[in-house]
């Protein structure tokens, strides 16, 4: 299966599970997001609790990753040298999971 097949499947696979809890009207929390300056560097992160959350990590002078988490799925870790901005995208079921490092 080609890496764009398995996208556009986890985006419609998103978009249904999104429906879903918009019309049941769970009582799921809504989307949250928000930026910090932490660690000498800037991070910025968003969730849609329980089914996607990223992390954004940017640092000017040392290596330093981003990371994500949901659920019991694989960790989602970005490592980038001085000046890049480090990104990770989890999907999955369960509580999201984000973080920053500086190496």
């Amino acid at each position: 299966m080609s890496i764009k097949k398995i996208k556009y499947n986890m985006a419609s696979f998103l978009a249904m599970g999104l429906l879903t809890i918009a019309t049941l009207g769970t009582g799921v929390a809504a989307a949250a997001s928000g930026n910090a300056s932490v660690g000498g560097g800037e991070w910025s992160w968003s969730s849609v609790p329980g089914v996607y959350a990223s992390s954004s990590y940017y640092h000017r002078t040392a290596t330093h990753s981003a990371s994500a988490q949901v659920g019991t799925g694989s960790v989602v870790v970005d490592v980038k040298n001085p000046g890049g901005t480090a990104q990770a995208t989890a999907y999955g079921v369960g509580t999201t999971r984000v973080w920053w490092d500086v190496l």
